[in-house]
């Protein structure tokens, strides 16, 4: 159904690679203390004990060692967000079971990118100890959540829920469902 948006995004740490004068995702005190994470179209490995949460969004928590890294650590799955590995430079996104230590998704892209990104599973092929291969994730913060509520004017507070997953390589869905209305709107943005 999605992730309930609150009234106010929850501000962590300043992840400094990403904030002004070094860069310019997020402005000073507005980095976001959670990141969502939604899996997509990721292929079951012959080493893998658990199919793929594909479908599934994983809400992370900021770290207190590091403002820039982001992590999930439930009873099945162990997922990671880094905005900035700083060497090499870039952003990077890994997903392995939590018994096994095994690998399902791992993706590198830009450093800092904006809402709604797509990564591509870096993971093409069944091989080694990968438990997961090819596959997409997308991420979020509810930033774009907000503007689009106050943008269409829905209803707000809750219990309005959202999502966001991508359909291809350049498309990502913008789900809202809002139990009370009986709302279901989708809408789908370019990335």
């Amino acid at each position: 159904m999605g992730t309930p948006i609150p009234d106010d995004i929850d501000h962590g740490n300043d992840c400094l690679r990403c904030t002004p004068p070094f860069g310019i995702l997020w402005p000073s005190g507005e980095t976001p203390e959670h990141i969502y994470v939604y899996f997509a179209g990721i292929t079951r490995c012959g080493p893998a004990f658990k199919d793929p949460p594909n479908g599934q969004t994983f809400d992370l928590t900021q770290t207190a060692e590091n403002a820039c890294i982001w992590y999930h650590d439930g009873s099945e799955w162990l997922v990671e967000y880094v905005s900035d590995l700083i060497n090499p430079h870039k952003s990077q996104i890994t997903l392995t079971e939590k018994a096994t230590g095994i690998a399902h998704f791992s993706s590198r892209s830009d450093p800092c990118p904006e809402e709604l990104h797509i990564f591509h599973n870096d993971q093409q092929a069944c091989i080694l100890f990968y438990g997961g291969a090819r596959g997409l994730a997308t991420i979020h913060w509810l930033g774009i959540a907000h503007r689009l509520v106050l943008a269409m004017a829905l209803p707000s507070g809750s219990p309005i829920m959202f999502e966001a997953f991508p359909i291809d390589d350049d498309y990502v869905v913008c789900k809202f469902c809002h139990v009370g209305f009986s709302m279901n709107v989708k809408i789908k943005t370019q990335y």
